[in-house]
């Protein structure tokens, strides 16, 4: 049936092949499969900045991919955590998240977290006015139960 659509321009994916039904298909028709799987070389990473519209500033695309990232590694450790994140732990991973970008070409979530459990010094000084907030976010001790929680994000296997 999607097959029918191609001629039209209209682009088709399937988000779950488990039989292989849909890899010869794809095949045929110029297409490719995406093959992930434990076990397997084929890595997908969640912060790659994906495809930039058209018509966005470096400014506005910079902003985007950033409140993109934040919100899924918000998301990863509430869903880890089973719980909701303080404005404290939000902070930590706002930090970890830019000192990552600016230390890494391609970001991945296990060096997002490393930084979040042993963060750098606070090269942007947004925390510089507030010794206490700094020793908060910089020590996991202070939170212990995200610091456990991203543990177990970081047990993803590194690609680079």
């Amino acid at each position: 049936m999607y097959t029918q659509s191609l001629p039209f321009g209209r682009r088709v994916y399937v988000p779950g092949d488990p039989k292989g039904e849909h890899t010869a298909v794809a095949n045929a028709v110029g297409g490719r499969a995406i093959v992930l799987g434990h076990g397997l070389n084929t890595r997908l990473n969640p912060l790659d900045e994906g495809h930039r519209p058209t018509g966005l500033s470096d400014e506005q695309w910079a902003s985007t991919v950033a409140a993109r990232r934040r919100d899924l590694i918000g998301a990863l450790a509430e869903t880890v955590l089973a719980r909701g994140l303080s404005p404290l732990e939000h902070t930590a991973i706002d930090i970890a998240l830019t000192q990552t970008v600016r230390e890494n070409d391609v970001p991945i979530l296990p060096m997002v977290v490393d930084r979040v459990l042993a963060p750098s010094t606070d090269a942007d000084g947004r925390l510089a006015d507030s010794s206490a907030t700094h020793c908060a976010v910089s020590s996991p001790v202070i939170w212990p139960g995200c610091s456990m929680g991203l543990r177990r994000l970081r047990s993803i296997r590194r690609c680079r």
